[in-house]
């Protein structure tokens, strides 16, 4: 009689339908997209606070290094507190714009047009014999307009010697050395949006390196370093005063030239800091 009536509960239970199963993994799979979208949102928060924090630590640790920087915020003012503040040199015919609202990095840069460019006097760490340097840039070049070469940032005479970090006419970030010997990165587009270039130079192994985008795009070991000193200004966007082919067209934010060489861990932090503070992608 008690197997009757067990047996009679059991045989009358109703089982899960295939609907119902459906509804079941539909919600589990809800879930989980959730919690994954969750965790990848923090997994973002933490990479962007990790790199802010970075950044701060690298700035921390390398200011001792930093010999020339400008934000151009309404200024030539070189707020490294080396005092090698700009001046405003226009010898072209349009006047140019001196600086221009940019709210896509968060602020103020400096516009170039005709032969529009800054000088910002002596830097000792440019202007000794080869001594190790980085230097760092956001540009935005309107591409080629008839010249060679569109500078960043120089210090070098006549014959040759001394520093030129450059673009050429076809899209490339060079950087020039001394003798003559340059490096060169593979054609980069350089369209008309931001860009992060960097270029350092390690004396010990007469070693150039280029960044885009705090990607390495090229390395080069010298014949030989530098060897002769450079008595002369520095310039933002020029190649020297007298050689009227040579300016950047373009606008160009956030010059810093440091007596160290970053490794391409600190260029690509560098890079991301950057990118993140003006809301802009990120690029490998």
């Amino acid at each position: 009689m008690l197997w009757t009536k067990i047996n009679h509960f059991f045989g009358k239970r109703k089982a899960f339908t295939l609907v119902e199963l459906l509804v079941v993994i539909a919600i589990i799979g809800l879930l989980s997209a959730i919690t994954l979208v969750a965790i990848k949102e923090t997994r973002k928060r933490a990479e962007r606070a990790r790199a802010l924090n970075y950044g701060a630590q690298v700035y921390h640790a390398i200011g001792a290094y930093l010999v020339a920087e400008y934000k151009f915020e309404g200024n030539l003012d070189d707020t490294s507190g080396n005092n090698n503040d700009g001046t405003w040199k226009d010898t072209g015919s349009s006047g140019g714009n001196f600086v221009s609202g940019v709210p896509e990095i968060g602020g103020e840069a400096l516009e170039f047009y005709d032969n529009d460019y800054v000088s910002i006097g002596i830097i000792p760490a440019l202007g000794e014999t080869g001594e190790d340097v980085t230097i760092t840039a956001w540009i935005k070049w309107r591409g080629a307009i008839g010249k060679i070469y569109y500078p960043i940032v120089t210090q070098y005479a006549p014959d040759f010697y001394g520093y030129f970090f450059y673009i050429t006419e076809n899209a490339e970030l060079g950087f020039w050395l001394d003798t003559g010997e340059a490096l060169i990165s593979p054609p980069a587009g350089f369209g008309n949006e931001w860009y992060f270039v960097g270029g350092t130079y390690k004396r010990a192994d007469r070693q150039l390196s280029v960044y885009i985008n705090g990607v390495l795009k090229g390395v080069r070991i010298l014949d030989e370093g530098m060897d002769t000193a450079v008595d002369l200004p520095a310039y933002i966007a020029s190649g020297f005063e007298w050689e009227t082919w040579y300016y950047f067209n373009g606008a160009i934010d956030e010059v810093k030239i440091f007596e160290e060489v970053f490794t391409s861990v600190q260029i690509r932090k560098l890079y991301v800091e950057g990118a993140e503070k003006r809301g802009l992608l990120v690029k490998d």
